[in-house]
């Protein structure tokens, strides 16, 4: 549930955008969802990682006693899976005034392995309604099959969330805040049909791939597209001991109706209780979750946290997007504050966000967010 108390105008009342996450967690350390990662069970962290990565932790609470293991058949193990996220809206002012800040989602699916071949499978399904879509558009996430033949690599073929930039392409139960950063939500978040080869060494990993243009199951097959992201991780080599640095960038690149492309960089460093990330994006025309555009745009985000204990972390962010370069004065600046509490990782976890958006086109306006998850 989420109870937002917001005291001015919503942030991108002007600006098509919809908060819909839904499933697809990275697994510890990897940049972008692969199979323990989309299936939402990630494993445990490293004792090394635990001080800075209980985010990630996203075992289900009642993992061990639901998981099915089978002695003949073609099915090894089966998982029933279940997360939700909601959100109660207090609204002090006048009747024209939205409190609108993220979607709720109510997921349920299955994940497992296959006896036989080291391949792995995950079906998700949101049974809530998206306001602007059919009830099917809205209710597929991630359904696809996960083939692991290859040392340190993964192809995976279906349904599933693409790395438009780093923080637009990892499931939104794993991000530090509620809502994610400006860019993320207008150029990313988004899944599309194909397939993709994650690739996770010491020094470098990446996510490359092709999937179709449409979104939401609304514009099936209207063109293809490129999605790829790489990092390097020039500490990979020192087992934590100087921390954990990650340089990468990537590209998304199409065609639906015009051409578009987003082009992105990242920068993040992690040492023991203490975490830094940065992303820069700029594109030309754009089809993430604020739709198909032919704006020119920009944005950058930067993110500083600190845990207190095992269990309680404290995190701002600066965060500012331009939607349109060739228009002036269309910007929008967002300073959150933030306080998570993880009971149980991120199965369980209670979040508290204050975001001030600074604007340069409308009335500025203040939030206080409550929020929590359960992953069942």
């Amino acid at each position: 549930m989420y109870l937002a108390i917001e005291d001015t105008e919503p942030f991108l009342e002007d600006v098509k955008s919809n908060f819909n996450d839904s499933v697809s967690v990275t697994e510890g350390e990897n940049f972008i969802p692969e199979l323990y990662a989309q299936n939402d069970v990630s494993p445990e962290p490293l004792a090394a990682e635990i001080e800075y990565d209980i985010m990630y932790d996203t075992k289900s609470i009642f993992a061990d006693n639901k998981t099915f293991k089978f002695e003949h058949g073609p099915l090894e193990t089966f998982e029933p899976f279940f997360a939700y996220q909601g959100q109660l809206s207090a609204n002090f002012l006048g009747n024209n005034y939205s409190t609108k800040y993220v979607e709720p989602t109510a997921e349920i699916g299955f994940i497992g392995k296959f006896r036989e071949q080291p391949i792995e499978y995950k079906f998700l399904v949101n049974f809530l309604p998206t306001k602007g879509y059919s009830y099917l558009q809205s209710m597929f996430k991630d359904d696809f099959i996960t083939l692991k033949y290859i040392p340190h690599n993964d192809i995976t073929i279906g349904s599933f969330r693409t790395p438009i930039g780093v923080e637009g392409g990892v499931s939104g139960y794993t991000l530090p805040f509620i809502a994610r950063s400006q860019i993320s939500r207008h150029f990313g978040s988004i899944r599309g049909v194909g397939f993709k080869v994650n690739g996770d060494y010491s020094l470098i990993e990446y996510n490359l791939g092709v999937t179709s243009s449409g979104r939401q199951w609304k514009n099936m097959f209207q063109g293809a597209e490129f999605n790829g992201w790489v990092n390097v991780k020039p500490l990979g080599k020192t087992d934590g001991k100087y921390g954990q640095l990650k340089i990468g960038g990537g590209i998304n690149a199409g065609h639906r109706e015009h051409d578009y492309s987003v082009v992105g960089a990242y920068l993040s460093y992690k040492y023991k209780k203490f975490a830094f990330d940065a992303e820069y994006a700029v594109s030309h025309g754009s089809n993430g979750l604020a739709g198909l555009t032919r704006n020119n745009a920009q944005g950058f985000y930067t993110t500083l946290s600190y845990n207190i204990t095992k269990k309680l972390q404290v995190l701002a962010r600066y965060d500012i997007f331009n939607h349109d370069m060739a228009v002036s004065g269309l910007k929008d600046i967002e300073y959150t504050a933030g306080i998570n509490y993880y009971i149980k990782g991120s199965a369980l976890k209670f979040m508290l966000n204050y975001v001030f958006c600074q604007s340069t086109y409308k009335q500025n306006s203040n939030r206080i967010i409550l929020g929590t998850q359960i992953i069942l």
